[in-house]
């Protein structure tokens, strides 16, 4: 299907279902960088993913709050505790 033939609000909406898949690889690639200890791998894509919920907010609450955890948790244990702050 020619892209160009799709409305703007069809655009969207697939769009957002695209967003949750991406949300999701975000999430699982950075829980993985930090079980295998790699923070600062982490918290970039931890970062990406609150932006990306916070963009698209329907039905990522709670994945944007553990996103927020995870992030502080990271910092605070390299002892970056203004950063953890913001």
């Amino acid at each position: 299907m020619d892209q160009s033939l799709l409305t703007q609000e069809e655009k969207d909406a697939r769009q957002e279902v695209l967003s949750s898949l991406k949300i999701d690889c975000i999430l699982r690639r950075a829980d993985y960088s930090r079980f295998y200890q790699d923070l600062e791998q982490a918290v970039p894509d931890y970062k990406e993913v609150i932006d990306l919920c916070m963009k698209y907010p329907a039905g990522n609450e709670r994945t944007v709050t553990s996103a927020y955890f995870s992030v502080g948790s990271i910092l605070l244990d390299q002892g970056k505790r203004d950063e953890a702050k913001e």
